[in-house]
């Protein structure tokens, strides 16, 4: 998305078919920064949705792989449940993204909500999971970029510790549960 008139779009229309597949022009300043604020809000709450989802079912025994691939023929399936749902399960962590802009664009969203008066409800729980894996990630392994999230949400059922959000059911499903790499923390089932 690119903010300006429509005339500058069109001056500039062959050095952005030279940047990008995809632009268009919201012929209007400022519009462009919006879109792509939308954007990470969808982003980031689609992370968490998939890893929330693949440690659901693989704490019911299913393998999370299979339940992916299966979900990606359905109604809950997009972009982010075929690649962030494939790293995840297969424990991809190389850079991409980069952490510190995914919190950057939350914290915009955020703050422009705020000031129009717009409660955005799941975005700052996500913003705090970025932030959290942010500085953990810092410490313990550099820049990982957006993965870095997937990374600290990771549970190892099994070996891992017990969220503390869990409840009695939970900890019970967690006992039978095989290997899996999935967002942990704040999945209550009973």
């Amino acid at each position: 998305m690119v903010g300006g008139p429509e005339k500058s779009f069109n001056l500039a229309k062959p050095l952005f078919e030279l940047m990008a597949r995809t632009f268009r022009s919201s012929a209007t300043t400022a519009r462009g920064q919006t879109c792509k604020v939308a954007n990470q809000i969808i982003v980031a709450l689609n992370i968490e949705a998939v890893a929330e989802a693949l440690l659901f079912a693989a704490r019911l025994g299913a393998d999370p792989e299979r339940v992916r691939r299966a979900l990606m023929g359905g109604f809950a399936s997009s972009r982010i449940l075929e690649v962030h749902g494939e790293r995840m399960t297969k424990r991809t962590f190389n850079p991409g993204f980069r952490i510190e802009l995914h919190q950057k664009d939350l914290n915009l969203a955020l703050d422009g909500a705020r000031k129009m008066g717009l409660a955005l409800r799941p975005t700052p729980q996500a913003r705090s999971s970025c932030s959290a894996c942010a500085r953990r990630t810092a410490a313990r392994h550099g820049s990982l970029g957006a993965r870095a999230r997937a990374r600290n949400h990771v549970e190892l059922p099994g070996g891992g510790q017990a969220g503390a959000s869990e409840s009695r059911v939970t900890r019970h499903l967690n006992r039978g549960a095989s290997r899996v790499w999935a967002r942990g923390t704040n999945v209550a089932l009973g």
